[in-house]
C-alpha cells in the first residue's frame, strides 16, 4: 500500500470523516433509518446468514445489520482508528486489509457489504477485488456495494472530494464489472432522499427529488435520445447475486 494511502488511513475517521461529529446518537440514528430503506428486501432472510462488512469505518452499518437481528456478523477495516470506532457498535471487528481478508475466506460469507471501498482503489486492483468477493461468497450468496456516482451533476465532486479516491463508477459500468466476474441479478438504487418512514423534512425532500429527477431524465433524452432508468444521486447502491449452480 502506498505511503500515503497510510499516512491517511491512519486516523481518516477523525481528520477526514469527523467522525466525532457523524457519530453522535442522533445523526447515527437517522443514518439508520435511511439505510433501512436503501436496502430493503436486500437482506438475507435468515438472521443466522454469515455477513461480513469490508471496510466498515466507523461501524456504523454494522450496528444496523446487528439492530436487524442478525448474530454472525464480522467487520474490517485497515485503519486502527475505525476499527476502535466500530467496536461501539459491534466487538467483532478485526484490523486487515480487506483484499487480503477475502483471499483466506473463500465460499464463508452470505452477504458481502462494502460501502465506499472501491472508489479508493486503483484500477488493475478493482477486477481482482470483485474476483475475491465472488469467490469470498458462498453460492447464492449477495454483494452489495456503495460508491460515487458519475452519473450525478455532482459526480466530480464527489470524485475528487476524498483524496485516496482513484476511480469513480456508473451504475452501468460498475455492473458490467460485477458480469464480467460472474455475477448476476444485478440491481441499482440511489441514495436519495427517503419517502416515508424518516421524517417530514425527508419526505418533502423526496418529492422535490422526484421532480428534479423527471428534469434529469428529460435533458438525458433530449440531448442523447437514451430512455434508460439512471440512478442520478450523489452516492449510489448496487447488489449482485452469485449464482447458485456453480459446479
Amino acid at each position: 500500500m502506498d505511503n500515503y494511502r497510510n499516512r491517511i488511513y491512519r486516523n481518516y475517521g477523525t481528520d477526514f470523516q469527523n467522525a466525532e461529529d457523524i457519530l453522535t446518537s442522533d445523526k447515527v440514528k437517522r443514518w439508520k433509518k435511511g439505510y433501512r430503506y436503501y436496502f430493503r428486501d436486500w437482506l438475507p432472510v435468515d438472521k443466522n446468514a454469515s455477513v461480513i462488512e469490508l471496510a466498515c469505518g466507523n461501524g456504523r452499518m454494522l450496528g444496523l445489520i446487528k439492530d436487524l437481528g442478525y448474530s454472525n456478523i464480522t467487520g474490517i477495516d485497515v485503519s486502527p482508528e475505525q476499527v476502535n470506532f466500530a467496536r461501539h457498535f459491534h466487538e467483532n471487528v478485526v484490523q486487515s486489509d480487506a483484499m487480503e481478508w477475502l483471499k483466506t475466506h473463500p465460499n464463508s460469507y452470505d452477504l458481502i457489504i462494502c460501502m465506499d471501498l472501491i472508489e479508493h482503489l486503483y484500477k488493475p486492483e478493482v477486477l481482482p477485488f470483485l474476483e475475491d468477493c465472488f469467490n469470498s461468497l458462498i453460492s447464492g450468496g449477495r454483494l452489495i456495494l456503495q460508491t460515487t456516482n458519475s452519473d450525478s451533476l455532482w459526480g466530480s465532486s464527489m470524485r475528487y472530494i476524498d483524496f485516496t479516491h482513484e476511480a469513480s463508477f456508473t451504475f452501468r459500468s460498475l455492473s458490467s464489472l460485477l458480469s464480467l466476474v460472474g455475477f448476476h441479478y444485478i440491481e441499482g438504487r440511489e441514495c436519495g432522499p427517503v419517502p416515508i418512514g424518516h421524517s417530514i423534512k425527508s419526505s418533502i425532500r423526496f418529492l422535490i427529488w422526484q421532480i428534479i429527477r423527471i428534469g434529469l431524465i428529460i435533458w438525458n433524452y433530449a440531448e442523447m435520445g437514451i430512455s434508460e432508468k439512471n440512478l442520478f444521486s450523489r452516492v449510489f447502491l448496487i447488489k449482485a447475486d452469485k449464482p447458485t449452480n456453480l459446479t
